[in-house]
């Protein structure tokens, strides 16, 4: 729970699994004058949820902490589909508990992500072939968001809410094979485990390491591309010259600092390079609403 710094009001995300009650029960033992305000979103995926967000309600009055539920369909959003609902339903939580946020004028977001999480999610990224920013996983804090259990294992939560005779739901989808993560965690992760008694522990050094090394890159970038804009205008001949793994974490980097909403692919940044190693001006459209025009060795960002 290091990571977490007491402040006025945190909003806590609560599925009624496991991890999250765990949380909820560990945050009010820690921090017994903190408000907090839980937030319960049914995805309506499963025609019982709603005995899930009763199971929340009844936990929240038994440990008289503020209750906030809404349905996925009361929120006045529209998701994307890729293929994975898992990310669907994590984009819409965030969406609600930031919305929650912003209402509540709450200092930040706490989640029960815990260790096993961080491994799933290793494995995931490094299976559909993700960046060194990808494989550096979650953190403890990042912006907003809290985790404080990342640290924790699986096994330490289900052991304390045994020893504690606290209820918490299962969500029977945790069982499915349709879903990556699923099939990581009964496939995988047993092996994983069962090759070095010393693999999680071991796995927690080299993560610290991406992200230092991640962290490093940060900096870097972020130091390079203040060097290469000038009123807003980037300086083409010098972002050039420099690696081309570096050039695509500046151009990535510019682009959210302005941000333009567009699916940062491998392949959209190499479009993006070839059109600045041609020799004529021009602009080249960046999504709906923005384009990249380039003028005597300089680019610019312009709205459309």
């Amino acid at each position: 729970m290091n990571s977490f710094i007491p402040s006025p009001t945190y909003i806590v995300g609560l599925s009624g699994g496991p991890d999250s009650v765990f949380l909820l029960y560990k945050l009010i033992e820690s921090y017994p004058n903190q408000t907090f305000i839980v937030a319960h979103l049914d995805h309506e995926w499963r025609k019982e949820s709603n005995k899930d967000t009763e199971f929340c309600e009844q936990l929240c009055k038994k440990l008289n902490v503020e209750f906030i539920t809404k349905k996925a369909s009361e929120l006045n959003i529209t998701i994307k589909h890729n293929g994975s609902q898992e990310e669907v339903g994590r984009k819409l939580r965030r969406h609600f508990f930031e919305m929650l946020m912003f209402e509540y004028n709450a200092q930040g977001i706490i989640l029960g992500h815990h260790a096993d999480d961080q491994i799933e999610t290793f494995f995931i990224r490094l299976i559909r072939g993700t960046t060194i920013q990808g494989l550096s996983c979650m953190k403890e804090q990042d912006g907003y968001y809290f985790r404080p259990l990342l640290y924790v294992p699986k096994k330490e939560i289900l052991k304390w809410l045994k020893e504690n005779n606290i209820p918490y739901l299962e969500d029977i989808t945790n069982h499915s094979d349709k879903y990556l993560r699923n099939r990581i965690r009964t496939t995988i992760l047993p092996a994983f485990k069962s090759v070095d008694q010393r693999a999680e522990a071991n796995f927690v050094r080299s993560l610290e390491h991406i992200q230092q090394a991640e962290f490093f890159l940060q900096g870097l970038t972020e130091e390079t591309l203040d060097s290469l804009l000038k009123d807003k205008n980037l300086d083409i001949i010098e972002l050039l010259k420099l690696h081309s793994y570096m050039q695509k974490r500046i151009l990535q980097r510019w682009l959210a600092k302005e941000h333009v909403q567009h699916t940062l692919t491998n392949g959209f940044l190499n479009e993006i390079i070839k059109f600045l190693h041609s020799p004529h001006g021009g602009s080249h459209q960046l999504g709906k609403n923005w384009k990249l025009i380039k003028k005597q060795n300089k680019a610019f960002l312009e709205k459309t």
